[in-house]
């Protein structure tokens, strides 16, 4: 007999249903299909609606065999393995897209009509039972109860197992069975204490009682004490031992009292005890496989399962483990509203369960992964953190910007955000994920022209103009250096070679400051009055065409007074980018005709006198809107007016709306000197905000000062005559060479030789930087050191190898590499080494070749994590120079040119590629693409 159902073949005189499926063979596919529905529909525990999708079929055209209580009485007699098969031969016969909301196995477990204690099967059979206990371990089945009288039947198809081999063991199964109580009702001879009450560890007692399943406790047992109102540990934890007895019966009784001491744990190491009693079933597996990224499909294929089933497997589990999840959540953070993934996976010595933990949390919606951070939000919105954050810092960074020095705004708006523990590589990240165009540090939002790169260094480094070319017979030290520049900063090498052909292009971009030279619009120094002055003479002016020169000789004089306009070509250059659609220029002359006349007035009047009407701080755009005046002349009125003040990124304030007396202003004084007396001539922004906001609250909140940046403005304008500024620092005058933060930094610690990152940190924390700005002035820092150690560094100058021993370091090296690369990340050969009067450690190694480096060196992935040497070594000749690159090259040598995310993870571990998870520039890089879980290389 064939069985419609499963397809196996069985003999009918010996099998009244089919012992593989457990189907009768009068019933038609759609009958068990049908079966199967009605009981999801009928005795879900949940009691919630179950729906059903099937391809091509619609359940409501099956018929129903019987009624609802017939169908109950047969399932009571009916074991949790034939439900579960008959499960499994309905999955054989449906679509790959069949989506089950809810599976059977919670109605089946209630239904076995005989509960049998929680007690492994290898406990009761003898070892010699090897064939036995082998079967029960590919097939899931652990514990006595998990046995049936079907299971038996079936086994004598089984290879190796005979009708006698059988039979032997169903004795040993029905001995266990017919276990009789002890006279006293006890089953195991404990003495009950009826004062004693249920203990439970304390960060634990928001646990539902159904949790108590992980821990192979029945459902009949979770169901007893659910009846009696006892649906938390909580609730556990104040009822005594002899009510339980009352409530349960003892053999359920027992259950839950040989896990008492496992509920007495921390939450981490009941975690793990339930991972370790899960050892290596299909469905830790699966649960594990999925948390490390493998598809469904290779799960499946791994599992011989459907990816339907093996998704609902990862569900159900993630579902059951993410009450306990959340609990370990709460011991282990160290901050109440965040928690990084490697302080997860930090937290076990098995990385795996890191992993699992973590994957849990992804998919739970009290939580909020952002990924480019790797890093867990607690109770945030999903997708809401990064979507207010992206808002703002994109307006921030607008057509384009250098993250370094715009990341004094964003910080003000990770404070506000609540998200001030992310750094600067975490915003670098959260950009490129979105598809923002990366030039060194400077970002925007599409591919742009090396051009306008090339204004931006010409603004830092050409301050008074760069020399152009005409021609290509001599070679312009100014351009060549810009070349250089643009290299180092932007990693573009690929200029025209024609200095005629580069000057034209950059021209576009800059303003015209004599014969030959131009300059960057923000080097520009001019007295906006004196700009008006110049625009009301060329519109009274009776004639059409106005020359520079004559226009120049009648406003030398004020000119070379109050700004650096020296010259025609100059005043020439100014009009014409103040003011581009007003008038129409030529080589010598302006023409008024056929041109708009414009809004006339003083600018920074017409700013000062709205923001006064407006009574508060005014954006940029509001002011462009009103007055129709373009970026430079706002940043120009500001700046030359010391009424307008700056108060956030494109706002802008009146000094006139801050509400102060000469009292205030002198505590504000005496707060600032007081400061930098304690802390070597230094004061941060920060550091005054606090300060101030502890002892004159009312002044704050009167003048709406809402952070640092606010007060900086304020007593910038204050008293500039009596200290340096230059935001976000405020300092004595003279006491520091240079204003940079990094400057500051090294002239506190006197320049040290040996530098300590414990040392630096601990000053960033008394100087009050915040965290990133420590982490991103460090990593300048860094250019000047050679990391020597876990914590030290020296300077670059001070560290000296021997060229004779960089090569015989590198012979030594080269060796060692496969597919052209040797990972740092745990090297240890230091015997094979020459001595070069330091003590070798991976981070002095990656440093040497990254200095000394003759054939080598080495590519470093962007991660948070600095205490291991994640350095890859790499031939000098080759073409890779980040990351994401070498992994391509990596991949490709080894044929892996398409790999999922778990397989791509289990490789970098085992070749030392990365340290406990993928970094998170492989998700977005051009030397790869990542779709749906798969890696492809480009």
């Amino acid at each position: 007999m064939r069985c419609k159902v499963c397809g196996e073949e069985f003999d009918l005189e010996h099998f009244p249903f089919c012992p593989y499926c457990m189907t009768k063979p009068d019933v038609e596919l759609g009958v068990v299909k049908k079966s199967f529905v009605h009981i999801e529909e009928c005795f879900s525990s949940d009691g919630d609606d179950i729906s059903l999708r099937l391809n091509k079929t619609n359940k409501d055209e099956f018929e129903c065999l019987t009624n609802q209580e017939d169908q109950r009485a047969d399932l009571e007699h009916t074991s949790f393995e034939t439900l579960n098969q008959i499960e499994d031969s309905y999955e054989k016969v449906v679509e790959e897209d069949v989506e089950i909301k809810s599976p059977v196995d919670t109605y089946a477990e209630e239904a076995v009509e005989r509960v049998l204690i929680n007690t492994e099967i290898s406990d009761v059979y003898p070892s010699s039972c090897k064939l036995f206990l082998e079967y029960c371990k590919n097939n899931d089945l652990v514990y006595m109860e998990d046995l049936s009288k079907e299971i038996f039947l079936g086994l004598q198809l089984v290879k190796g197992f005979g009708a006698k081999k059988v039979s032997n063991l169903e004795v040993i199964y029905e001995e266990f069975n017919q276990k009789e109580l002890p006279e006293d009702g006890n089953a195991y001879g404990y003495e009950v204490e009826n004062s004693r009450v249920y203990s439970v560890n304390e960060k634990l007692v928001s646990m539902e009682v159904d949790s108590l399943r992980l821990q192979g406790i029945s459902l009949r047992t979770i169901n007893d004490l659910k009846n009696h109102n006892l649906f938390t540990f909580k609730d556990l934890s104040t009822e005594s031992i002899g009510h339980l007895e009352t409530i349960l019966k003892n053999s359920s009784f027992k259950e839950v009292v040989e896990i008492e001491d496992l509920l007495n744990k921390a939450p981490i190491h009941l975690f793990e005890s339930v991972l370790s009693r899960m050892g290596t079933s299909d469905n830790y597996v699966a649960l594990l496989y999925r948390a490390e990224g493998f598809t469904l499909q290779e799960i499946g294929d791994d599992l011989g399962k459907t990816r339907e089933r093996v998704r609902q497997i990862v569900n159900k589990m993630q579902i059951s483990l993410s009450g306990l999840a959340k609990c370990i959540i709460d011991e282990i953070k160290k901050h109440n509203d965040f928690i990084y993934l490697q302080e997860i996976l930090d937290s076990f010595d098995n990385d795996d369960f890191g992993r699992i933990l973590s994957y849990i949390l992804k998919l739970d919606e009290e939580f909020d992964y952002l990924d480019f951070a790797e890093v867990f939000l607690v109770n945030a919105v999903e997708g809401e953190s990064e979507s207010n954050l992206f808002s703002v810092v994109s307006e921030i960074i607008g057509d384009g910007a250098d993250l370094l020095r715009v990341f004094s705004d964003i910080e003000i708006e990770l404070h506000n955000l609540k998200l001030d523990f992310l750094d600067l590589e975490d915003i670098k990240n959260m950009l490129i994920k979105h598809k923002y165009k990366v030039y060194g540090t400077f970002f925007l939002q599409k591919k742009t022209s090396y051009g306008y790169l090339a204004a931006q260094i010409i603004k830092e480094y050409f301050p008074n103009g760069i020399r152009l070319s005409q021609n290509d017979t001599v070679k312009e030290p100014d351009l060549s250096k810009l070349r250089e520049l643009m290299l180092e900063k932007f990693e573009i090498n690929n200029l025209p070679d024609s200095d005629r052909a580069l000057s034209s292009r950059i021209s576009e971009f800059l303003i015209i400051s004599d014969r030959g030279y131009a300059i960057a619009d923000a080097n520009v120094v001019i007295d906006v009055s004196v700009m008006e002055n110049i625009i009301n003479r060329i519109d009274e002016y009776d004639g059409e065409k106005m020359f520079y020169t004559r226009l120049f000789a009648e406003f030398k004089g004020v000119l070379n007074m109050t700004s650096n306009v020296d010259n025609y070509h100059f005043l020439h250059g100014v009009l014409m980018h103040f003011y581009p659609d007003k008038y129409e220029y030529t080589r010598d002359y302006l023409i008024k005709e056929g041109k708009a006349e414009g809004k006339s007035g003083m600018v920074h009047e017409s700013i000062l006198i709205y923001i006064e009407d407006v009574g508060k701080p005014i954006h940029k755009d509001e002011i462009k809107r009103v007055f129709g005046f373009s970026d430079i002349m706002i940043y120009t009125a500001v700046s030359m007016d010391n009424r307008l003040i700056q108060w956030e990124h494109n706002y802008y304030n009146s000094a006139n709306l801050v509400d102060s007396n000469e009292k205030e202003k002198q505590w504000l004084r005496e707060l600032i000197t007081t400061t930098l007396k304690t802390n070597d001539g230094y004061c941060s922004e920060r550091m005054l905000y606090v300060l101030a906001r502890n002892e004159n609250e009312e002044f704050i909140v009167r003048n709406n000062i809402n952070n640092p940046k606010n007060l900086y403005y304020i007593v910038a304008h204050y008293f500039e005559e009596y200290f340096e500024f230059r935001r976000p620092h405020i300092c004595e005058i003279g006491r520091f060479t240079q204003l940079s933060t990094m400057d500051i930094a090294l002239e506190i610690l006197n320049r040290p030789e040996i530098l300590s990152f414990n040392t630096f940190s601990e000053l960033s924390k008394r100087l009050n930087w915040s965290p990133v700005t420590s982490g991103t002035v460090f990593q300048e820092i860094e250019k000047r050191y050679l990391r020597v150690s876990s914590d030290d560094y020296l300077k670059k100058e001070s560290v000296f190898i021997d060229e004779e021993d960089m090569i015989l370091v590198e012979a030594s090296l080269l060796t060692k590499m496969n597919s052209g690369v040797l990972s740092l990340l745990g090297f240890d050969d230091w015997e094979e080494l020459p001595e070069i009067g330091y003590q070798w450690n991976s981070f002095l190694l990656g440093s040497i070749i990254e200095r000394f480096g003759i054939e080598l060196k080495v590519i470093k992935p962007n991660m948070r994590d600095r205490r291991y040497q994640k350095g890859i070594v790499v031939n000098k000749e080759s073409n890779l120079s980040t990351y994401p690159e070498v992994i391509a090259s990596v991949l490709v040598a080894n044929g892996m040119n398409d790999v999922s995310e778990g397989k791509l993870l289990s490789y970098l571990i085992v070749n030392g590629l990365t340290y406990k998870m993928i970094p998170k520039e492989l998700y977005n890089c051009e030397a790869m693409k990542y779709k749906k879980g798969i890696f492809s290389i480009k």
